[in-house]
């Protein structure tokens, strides 16, 4: 048998079959023409918006403007994400063979757009460990009700094999038949074996060597049938494998860098306070148009909005409603102070089941407040998923429980 002739077949392949990369396309193609659909709409709640004469009509456009806009640009954002993914892996199939000799690799490295082969003879092969990664089993469990009843888990091996004088690691991902393959070939070359509890998906790649070889306790696998204690495939576990996250805590705090600095809803009420200001002066100063009343009015709410969010210990949706209840006094307050009186409201050739505030600025100001409110999920999740992971910091509660797991 030459080196070129597979001992066994590919392991896995990410490459899929025409017709079930077409059925992509197409639903690919429905998405974006949905997308294509959004714009008709901002433009309406845009026009709304600019031609509003009542503080309900400004609160709704508010509404469908953020609602449409933020939900687009993440619907957006997961069809390029998913378009680009699926384009590289059907072009690019990645994978693995196991020939006779040695294992073959290719994989496609987005961040650099190059295509990366590869070969690990086997004699080359220092020692492997397994580890653990969980996947979910999602089941109903009432009408329009997902949950996640347990996991079953995979093994992945991270070989560690010698290269030009010097170690590196390559892992893998495998399912019950690919892994008895790959073990059989290494019991074969006398490659130690060992296996960790650990689930090592967070492991910086850089620190993957120093953290399988000296930072993670490890088994001897002696058997490859003694893999089954760690790691059954027949199996529902209740609960994932304990993440191993001391590289990543030290990643984070020397590579990447935590705001040391401790701010709290006191800073974010400050903020708010400041920001407040400049549509206090332009009211009190001027007689500002009403899509400019909007506009600062608008920034000011959704700057400290946001870091407001970020000034939160721990994130939970409900937290925000304080935010909400200053936000609308301290502009009730301006409004008061400038002599637009907020609670003033028309009685002539309107239905008193209808009436909107007598002034066109305090019902402009008043509906902003409401209309962002009305849909500040869309700020929230901007706040909790973007810019606390953006910019951590050590008083950040999830940061914390990473630091104390280290």
């Amino acid at each position: 048998m030459t080196n070129k002739e597979k001992a066994y077949e590919p392991a896995y392949s990410t490459k899929s079959s025409p017709l079930k990369f077409f059925m992509f396309l197409f639903f690919m193609g429905l998405g974006l023409v949905g997308l294509f659909g959004l714009i008709p709409l901002c433009l309406l709640f845009g026009y709304m918006l600019v031609d509003a004469d009542h503080v309900t009509l400004y609160a709704f456009s508010l509404i469908g403007l953020n609602l449409v806009i933020g939900g687009g640009i993440t619907i957006g954002k997961m069809l390029y994400k998913q378009l680009k993914m699926r384009l590289i892996h059907h072009k690019y199939p990645s994978g693995y063979d196991l020939l006779d000799e040695k294992l073959t690799f290719q994989w496609f490295n987005v961040a650099t757009n190059d295509y990366i082969y590869g070969e690990i003879p086997y004699d080359k092969i220092k020692t492997c460990v397994i580890s653990i990664n969980p996947e979910p089993i999602i089941r109903a469990v009432a009408q329009n009700r997902m949950k996640v009843t347990g996991y079953v888990y995979q093994p992945v091996t991270h070989l560690v094999y010698q290269e030009s004088g010097e170690n590196k690691t390559y892992t893998m991902i495998h399912n019950a038949h690919s892994i008895n393959d790959m073990l059989d070939i290494l019991k074969t070359y006398h490659v130690p074996i060992e296996v960790t509890e650990y689930n090592l998906e967070s492991v910086p790649e850089d620190m993957m060597l120093r953290v399988i070889t000296r930072d993670i306790e490890t088994k001897p696998l002696r058997q490859t049938s003694d893999l089954t204690a760690y790691i059954d495939p027949e199996r529902e576990y209740a609960q994932p494998p304990t993440v191993y996250n001391d590289a990543y805590a030290e990643w984070l705090v020397k590579d990447y860098g935590i705001i040391n600095k401790t701010y709290t809803q006191k800073h974010a009420f400050t903020l708010l306070i400041l920001l407040s200001l400049l549509p206090f002066f332009t009211l009190a100063m001027f007689t500002p148009n009403r899509i400019w009343a909007v506009m600062i009015t608008y920034a000011a709410v959704t700057i400290s909005y946001v870091f407001f969010i970020y000034c939160l210990k721990k994130v939970k949706y409900w937290k925000t409603i304080p935010h909400f209840v200053i936000t609308l006094a301290i502009y009730i307050g301006i409004l008061y102070v400038s002599g637009y009186e907020p609670f003033t409201f028309q009685t002539e050739n309107v239905d008193a089941a209808f009436g909107t505030m007598h002034n066109e600025l305090s019902e402009a100001v008043i509906g902003t407040i409401l209309g962002f409110y009305g849909s500040s999920l869309v700020y929230y999740l901007l706040g909790k998923e973007v810019i606390r992971n953006r910019w951590p910091a050590h008083f950040h509660h999830d940061v914390q429980n990473i630091l104390q797991d280290k």
